[in-house]
C-alpha cells in the first residue's frame, strides 16, 4: 500500500521543476515524477524542457505488487475551453475514478482500452465513408503530397466514382461487397473494371487507405478491401484482361519522326518571344527527359550553370534517388531567358502572373497542336492525344532506333528497374552514373529536336570514368 502523499496546492505544483539527478546510467536526462496528494496514486510528471503530464500508477492486478503507470493527459495551471489539457482538481477527480476501478478488482488500463473501443464503434457508426474521408483522409494527403495535382487526382476519383457507390456508409459497415460495387458500376455498358485500365487500381488504393487510416483512428478493426487470393476472385477473367491491358499500356506519344515538326509549331505558339512560358517549359522537359512535375517546379538552387547539370533531389519529384541531368545548350538557353533568371532564386518556370504553370498546359499541348499517337496499342481504340510525360517514351524510341547504349538511355529517364541498372547506379551513386555518355545522347537528341539534325548507325559505346566538375 503506497504511503500518503503531502496534498500539494495548484501555485506549488505549477513551481515544481525538473531535478537534475533525474538522469538514467549514461547521464541522459529522465523524467522527474511528484506525487501532488488528493488522490491515491496521482503523479506529475515533469521532463527537462518542463514539459508536465499527468500519471496515475497502481498495482498490478496479477498480485505480484508491480506498480503500472497510466498517462492521464498533459497538464494546465487553468482550465481552458476545448481543451484535453487538466487542472490539478481535474486530474485529482479522473485519478479517484480509476483507483475506484482497482479498488473493485479491475485494471484501469484494461478497461479505459475497452472504453475507448466503444466510443470508437459508435463514432465509427454515425459517420459515413464520405464524411470520414472528406474531413480525415483528404486533409492528411492535402498535406503529405509535394505535387498539388496528386493530390486533386484523388480527390477527384473519389468524388467521381467512390462517394456516389459507398459514400453514405457508415465506416464501420464497410465491408468487401462494397468494392465490388464500386468496381462494377457500368461506365458506358461496361463494368468501370473492364472500362479502363488504371481508374480501377487507383479506385481500390484509395478506398483501402480510406480504411487503413480509419483503423489507425481505431474506428474499424479490419480492412476487407484485399485484393491478393480475395477480390481478385470476383473479377477473375477480368482481372486477366486488365494484366494484358496493362501489359500494352503506357502514356500516348509522339512518333520520334515527327518531333521536329512538333517543335516548330510549338514555338510557333511563343509569339512574341516570352508570352508562352509553358511552351518554354514543356520543351524543356523534352530535352531534359523530365516529367511534368519536374519541369514545372525546378527551382534555380536546383541547377548548376557552370557544369550545365540539374541536381534533382531524392524524394523531391518522383524517384528516391538523386540524380544529376545533364544540361544541352538548349535547355540552358531556355532557362536564362526566364524572367526568375535575374535574381536565379525560386522557380524557374512561372506563368505571366507569377503562378506555377499547371500539369494540363503542358499535357493539352499536343492536343492544341493536334497531333495524336500513330496508333493505339490495343490496334482498336482510336489513337490518342499525345501527352506530355509521352515524350520520354518519345526520347527511348528515338535512342533504341539510333542504337545508343541502353541502360545509359534508360538512366537518362531515371529508371533503375533491372538489376544491371541498380549496380551501375551503386558503382557510381548520386545520380552520375555513365553521366559523360548520357551528356553525349543528350546533344544529338537536342540536335535532332531543335534542329531536325538526325543520326544514323551510332553504335553502343561505353562512357569514360571522367565526371564533369560541380
Amino acid at each position: 500500500m503506497p504511503r500518503t502523499a503531502k496534498i500539494l496546492s495548484a501555485r506549488a505544483v505549477s513551481e515544481l521543476r525538473w531535478r537534475e539527478t533525474c538522469v538514467d546510467k549514461q547521464g541522459n536526462p529522465i523524467p522527474d515524477l511528484y506525487p501532488v496528494g488528493g488522490a491515491t496514486g496521482l503523479y506529475i510528471q515533469v521532463t527537462k524542457d518542463l514539459g508536465r503530464s499527468w500519471k496515475y500508477r497502481y498495482t498490478s492486478i496479477t498480485g505480484d505488487n508491480k506498480r503500472i503507470p497510466m498517462g492521464l493527459g498533459s497538464y494546465t495551471y487553468k482550465s481552458v475551453k476545448n481543451s484535453e489539457a487538466l487542472t490539478l482538481q481535474q486530474a485529482r477527480e479522473v485519478a479517484q475514478h480509476w483507483a475506484g476501478v482497482r479498488a473493485k478488482g479491475f485494471d484501469p488500463k484494461t478497461v479505459r482500452d475497452a472504453e475507448e473501443r466503444e466510443a470508437a464503434a459508435a463514432v465509427a457508426k454515425s459517420i459515413t465513408f464520405k464524411v470520414y474521408a472528406e474531413n480525415e483522409f483528404l486533409p492528411m494527403k492535402l498535406e503529405e503530397y509535394k505535387n498539388p495535382d496528386s493530390y486533386r487526382r484523388i480527390k477527384q476519383i473519389l468524388e467521381a466514382w467512390v462517394f456516389p457507390i459507398i459514400g453514405q456508409i457508415a465506416i464501420s459497415d464497410i465491408e468487401r461487397v462494397h468494392a465490388i460495387e464500386v468496381l462494377k458500376q457500368k461506365v458506358d455498358g461496361k463494368r468501370l473494371i473492364d472500362a479502363f485500365v488504371d481508374l480501377p487500381d487507383r479506385c481500390h488504393i484509395y478506398m483501402t487507405q480510406v480504411l487503413r487510416k480509419a483503423k489507425a483512428d481505431g474506428l474499424i478493426d479490419q480492412i476487407p478491401f484485399v485484393w491478393k487470393d480475395d477480390l481478385e476472385f470476383a473479377f477473375y477473367s477480368s482481372s486477366k484482361d486488365q494484366k494484358k491491358k496493362k501489359k500494352s499500356w503506357h502514356r500516348p506519344a509522339l512518333n520520334y519522326r515527327k518531333l521536329p515538326k512538333f517543335f516548330n509549331d510549338m514555338m510557333a505558339l511563343d509569339k512574341p518571344k516570352g508570352s508562352r512560358p509553358d511552351v518554354q517549359c514543356m520543351l524543356f522537359g523534352i530535352l531534359t527527359q523530365a516529367r511534368s512535375n519536374e519541369a514545372r517546379l525546378v527551382t534555380w538552387e536546383e541547377i548548376d550553370l557552370r557544369g550545365k547539370v540539374w541536381h534533382m533531389p531524392a524524394s523531391k519529384y518522383k524517384s528516391d534517388n538523386d540524380w544529376a541531368i545533364p544540361l544541352c545548350s538548349e535547355a540552358i538557353k531556355i532557362i536564362k531567358a526566364q524572367p526568375s533568371a535575374r535574381h536565379k532564386e525560386g522557380r524557374i518556370f512561372s506563368r505571366l502572373d507569377g503562378g506555377p504553370i499547371h500539369d494540363k498546359n503542358l499535357s493539352g499541348m499536343a492536343r492544341i497542336l493536334g497531333y495524336k499517337e500513330d496508333k493505339h496499342p490495343d490496334k482498336v481504340s482510336s489513337p490518342r492525344w499525345v501527352v506530355f510525360n509521352g515524350f520520354r517514351r518519345t526520347f527511348r524510341t528515338w535512342a533504341q532506333a539510333k542504337a545508343f547504349n541502353s541502360e545509359a538511355s534508360e538512366l537518362a529517364m531515371k529508371h533503375l528497374d533491372t538489376a544491371k541498372l541498380k549496380q551501375v547506379y551503386i558503382d557510381d551513386p548520386d545520380g552520375w552514373a555513365m553521366f559523360d555518355l548520357r551528356r553525349i545522347i543528350n546533344d544529338h537528341y537536342q540536335d535532332f529536336v531543335v534542329k531536325g539534325k538526325d543520326i544514323d548507325n551510332v553504335l553502343p559505346f561505353e562512357p569514360s570514368k571522367k565526371r564533369i566538375s560541380e
